[in-house]
């Protein structure tokens, strides 16, 4: 069950990408490396308020940041080809 929420807010965050990518009017606007290193410096501290070892959330939020700047970039191409 856990898995499968985790599963289902992760689509929630895919979904807000999706909609970045029909905002945003350049290309260049998806990857923003200081709001990239906020909000992983952000998960980080939320772990470590946590108990949590914050290196390893660092590491798995830096893959999600990446698949989501991946994902919204596919959609801003998609979105554009037209």
């Amino acid at each position: 069950d856990l898995d499968e929420r985790l599963v289902d807010m992760l689509g929630t965050r895919f979904a807000y990408m999706r909609a970045a990518a029909r905002i945003k009017p350049e290309r260049g606007q998806v990857r923003d490396e200081a709001r990239k290193a906020a909000v992983i410096a952000a998960a980080r501290a939320r772990a470590e308020v946590l108990d949590l070892p914050g290196e390893c959330i660092e590491a798995i939020w830096e893959g999600l940041v990446e698949a989501s700047i991946a994902y919204e970039l596919a959609h801003w191409d998609e979105r554009r080809q037209t």
